[in-house]
């Protein structure tokens, strides 16, 4: 019977990597390479990553989605004013808001055999104008005028409902 002869395991010191975090920038020290500085920078991160997915899904089955990057880089462009009332936009998407910015497209999709998706057929728009066009033909300052006009009678109707009766 041979005997074979063990050797020590040795215990490997821990290794301290400098990192930037991936979310705010933050350098900070951790044990192994770690993308985020923290919790919230983490659950940051995998909701950016879900978002990523979730474009990555929709332009593999021909849907329209843009990244955020250019999508910022049109409200950017475009002064986040709405291109439609020229009415300024809130700076962040809030289902419910009319003053929500959207991407609009110019020459609406249905128009087209094959959609442009491009920045230069792309403009801001805040919700409500958004959802009056459509991708009806008709003037932008038709959509303007019913967007005010659809804005003034909410609040004309939220008066009514505080006044007591």
């Amino acid at each position: 019977m041979k005997v074979t002869q063990s050797t020590p395991r040795t215990v490997r010191a821990s290794r301290w990597y400098g990192c930037t975090c991936a979310i705010c920038g933050e350098r900070f020290i951790a044990k192994g390479y770690h993308a985020t500085c923290s919790d919230p920078c983490r659950a940051d991160l995998k909701a950016k990553s879900k978002r990523a997915e979730r474009i990555r899904y929709k332009q593999a089955r021909g849907r329209f989605a843009v990244p955020d990057s250019v999508r910022f880089a049109i409200y950017e462009r475009d002064g986040w004013a709405c291109q439609i009332c020229s009415a300024p936009t809130s700076r962040a998407y809030t289902h419910g808001d009319h003053r929500s910015p959207t991407l609009d497209h110019i020459i609406p999709q249905s128009w087209q055999t094959v959609p442009d998706h491009s920045p230069s057929n792309l403009r801001l728009a805040c919700a409500l104008c958004n959802a009056i066009r459509g991708d009806r033909p008709g003037s932008d300052q038709e959509v303007a005028r019913r967007a005010t006009q659809e804005v003034a009678d909410g609040l004309v109707n939220q008066r009514q409902a505080l006044t007591p009766a």
